[in-house]
């Protein structure tokens, strides 16, 4: 019975690589020729290559890949976004947090290079002085966007339901559920009795 359980089929003398979980299909790529592959090196262990993503349009440089690639990507956009509601397109940037840290050290040099001879080198010095506190405010800000992404992620995966059906039935337990639902009836009539007028 499919769902039900795992249960596992083996005969006398099968192999590992034959026992089927009955609750679901068989894959069609024997392990033996994936554990083969692994031992020579050809590919590593939970490492896969889609060699059908890549853009086979020839060489190019660092300048002009972006001419080369353009069509390609325009292409699969047009080829899947017709049967796809929504389409991705990711692109990989530098680390600002590193750029700014690049920037400190090269401010840095400067100033232990530079020697407060005169008043127009004491400008100098605090414009420099003053742009890398301004690049150690960007670090500050580009650690806690981070901070703030680390936690956007985690409330975005965390599974609330077991939570929400905990909170509804101690709700009914204590005869409060049905009064806040008809309340929240009686709001939600009143919002769209107003959007009207």
């Amino acid at each position: 019975m499919p769902g039900s359980g795992a249960s596992w089929r083996a005969t006398p003398g099968s192999s590992p690589s034959s026992l089927k979980d009955s609750a679901c299909p068989r894959l069609d790529f024997p392990l033996q020729v994936a554990a083969r592959r692994r031992t020579r090196g050809l590919r590593g262990p939970g490492l896969q290559t889609r060699h059908d993503l890549f853009c086979q349009a020839g060489a190019c440089s660092q300048d002009d890949w972006i001419s080369a690639v353009r069509p390609v990507i325009e292409k699969r956009i047009q080829k899947y976004s017709e049967g796809e509601i929504r389409f991705n397109l990711m692109a990989i940037v530098s680390d600002r947090k590193m750029i700014y840290e690049q920037k400190i050290a090269e401010l840095q040099r400067q100033l232990a290079e530079e020697e407060p001879m005169d008043t127009d080198q004491g400008s100098v010095l605090s414009a420099i002085q003053s742009e890398v506190a301004r690049n150690q405010m960007l670090i500050e800000e580009e650690v806690q966007k981070l901070k703030r992404y680390k936690i956007e992620n985690i409330r975005r995966k965390h599974n609330y339901l077991p939570f929400i059906m905990e909170l509804l039935k101690t709700l009914a337990e204590h005869q409060q559920l049905i009064p806040l639902v008809e309340k929240a009836k009686e709001k939600q009539n009143a919002k769209k009795a107003q959007e009207t007028k």
